[in-house]
């Protein structure tokens, strides 16, 4: 029998460290030459991993722009929700995409290009982390009566996520010629009195 070392074992760690190494191959490659122009061979041959364990890994290259959503969605879980506690929910929601454009900064400008097309309906997705964390900032701000009731949590929630995404999509074919934290929250800010009750 293996020996377990917290709760994982040795085994299963290999497998993470091997998920790990592929999805931060591809990334480098993407961040290189792009989406289109690499293949899931490239990836492998610079992973140092056979073609069959990608496929272990993930199904397709799209899997790999997946795995960068569940990641916001695990960092916010883990690193951005205790932050939002114990303030209003209108400078819940400012901070929260606050930290929304930190992470777009740090994934970094030449990853974010990849993500930011009409094909990648992964931004559409529902039940994510990210999506319910922010619907339930904006129910409680509904309940306090800070904010519309106009609007379902989810509605606002979609409003404020386009703005927030056009201002990460207009950073991209600016070539992040500005501050995006910066310009999110002023952004953020003119849209905050649609939302107030």
């Amino acid at each position: 029998m293996e020996k377990v070392t917290d709760n994982l074992t040795k085994r299963k760690i290999q497998a993470l460290n091997t998920k790990k190494t592929i999805y931060e191959t591809a990334i480098e490659l993407m961040e290189k030459s792009g989406f289109d122009g690499i293949t899931i061979e490239d990836i492998s041959k610079k992973a140092g991993v056979s073609v069959g364990a990608f496929y272990h890994y993930f199904d397709s290259k799209y899997d790999i722009l997946t795995e960068i959503f569940k990641r916001i969605d695990d960092h916010f879980e883990s690193k951005v929700f205790e932050k939002l506690k114990d303030k209003s929910s209108v400078k819940n929601i400012e901070a929260f995409f606050r930290y929304y454009a930190k992470y777009n900064v740090d994934v970094g400008l030449d990853m974010l290009k990849l993500l930011y097309h009409s094909n990648n309906k992964l931004f559409l997705s529902k039940g994510r982390f990210l999506l319910i964390m922010l619907s339930d900032i904006i129910s409680k701000g509904q309940k306090d009566g800070e904010i519309t009731d106009k609007m379902t949590p989810d509605e606002v929630s979609d409003f404020l996520f386009t703005v927030a995404r056009g201002t990460a999509y207009h950073w991209c074919i600016s070539e992040g010629n500005f501050d995006l934290q910066k310009k999110m929250i002023m952004n953020i800010r003119k849209v905050i009195p649609v939302i107030k009750k």
